[in-house]
C-alpha cells in the first residue's frame, strides 16, 4: 500500500488521523468515509486502486474509531460528524478541482448531509450500501433510540450488532478483518442515536440532493435491505441518477475491487457522465 497516516485538528482540538493516497499530482480526490464498525484502512487497496489511475484519495477515520483511539466508539452528535468531516476536506478544497465523497455504509448518511450542508466541498456523491435501511436494527430499537434522552449518554456501552461474517467470504474475513485491531467492537449510546437523528428526514434530503450522485450495492448484502434503498434513492434530487449492482456481500472492495474502482474513477472524472450525454 502506497498510504501515509497524517493528522490535523477538529475545531475543538481533537486530533484526528486519517489516510492518504495522494502521492504524484491529481485535480481529483475521493474522500472514503467508513461505517460503524470499520474504519479508512478497510479502503487500503481501493486507495491503492484509485492513486494508479491517478486520482488521490483521503480516508476519513471517524472521532473513536480506527486510527483515533481517544473517546473510542463516541460521538457528541451529528453536527460532531459533519464539523469532524469539514475539518478535513476543508484544507484539501484549494487543491482539487473535483472533490467525490464516497460513503460507505454509515458513511454515507453522512457525506449525504455534509454535502447539503456545504455544498462547495464537493462535486459529487457516491453511497455505497448506504445505512438508511439495516437489517440489524430492529423497530423496537429505532423507538427506544428516538427518544432525545439518549443524546448525552455515554452509558451503557452498546455491542456492535454485526457480525464480521457478513461482510466476506472471501480470505479478507480471516486474513485482515477478523484479526483487525482497530474495528470497533462497542459504542455509546448517543452515536447510535446520533446516526439516527442523520437520517430524520432522509426522504426530504435525497430530494433536496442535486448533485451527481451513484448508488452502489451489494447484490448478497445482509445488512442493508437493498430494494428498500432503491425505491428511496428512486427520489433523489440529481441529475441522471446512477445504480450500480456488484455481486459481492457488503465488503465489496474485497470482492469486486477492479469493478469497483473503475466505476469511482469513471465517476469522480465525470466519465461516466460523459459518457451518458454522448
Amino acid at each position: 500500500m502506497r498510504e501515509d497516516i497524517l493528522e490535523t485538528a477538529a475545531t475543538d482540538g481533537y486530533r484526528l488521523r486519517y489516510r492518504s493516497w495522494q502521492g504524484g499530482a491529481s485535480d481529483t480526490l475521493v474522500v472514503l468515509q467508513h461505517g460503524v464498525l470499520t474504519h479508512s484502512a478497510w479502503f487500503g487497496e481501493l486507495g491503492d486502486a484509485l492513486l494508479e489511475r491517478g486520482i488521490h484519495a483521503l480516508g476519513h477515520d471517524r472521532r473513536g474509531s480506527g486510527l483515533n483511539l481517544e473517546e473510542r466508539g463516541d460521538i457528541d452528535g451529528p453536527q460532531r460528524l459533519l464539523d469532524d468531516l469539514h475539518s478535513l476536506v476543508e484544507p484539501q478544497r484549494p487543491r482539487y478541482a473535483r472533490i467525490i465523497h464516497l460513503g460507505w455504509c454509515l458513511g454515507a448518511t453522512v457525506a449525504l448531509r455534509y454535502l447539503l450542508e456545504r455544498p462547495a466541498m464537493g462535486e459529487g456523491l457516491i453511497l455505497m450500501s448506504p445505512d438508511i435501511f439495516e437489517r440489524h436494527l430492529s423497530a423496537s430499537v429505532r423507538r427506544i433510540f428516538s427518544d432525545p434522552q439518549w443524546d448525552d449518554r455515554v452509558l451503557p456501552r452498546l455491542k456492535v450488532p454485526i457480525p464480521v461474517e457478513i461482510y466476506t467470504d472471501t480470505p479478507y474475513l480471516d486474513s485482515f478483518i477478523r484479526p483487525d485491531p482497530l474495528k470497533l467492537y462497542d459504542f455509546t449510546p448517543r452515536l447510535l442515536r446520533a446516526s439516527l437523528r442523520l437520517k430524520a428526514n432522509l426522504k426530504e434530503d435525497f430530494q433536496a440532493f442535486r448533485k451527481p450522485s451513484l448508488l452502489v450495492l451489494a447484490g448478497r448484502d445482509r445488512i442493508i435491505d437493498n430494494d428498500r434503498t432503491r425505491e428511496l434513492y428512486g427520489q433523489i434530487g440529481s441529475p441522471s441518477p446512477r445504480v450500480l449492482v456488484l455481486d459481492t456481500n457488503h465488503g465489496i472492495q474485497f470482492e469486486a475491487l477492479a469493478a469497483l474502482a473503475e466505476a469511482v474513477a469513471d465517476f469522480a472524472t465525470g466519465r461516466a457522465v460523459r459518457e451518458e450525454a454522448a
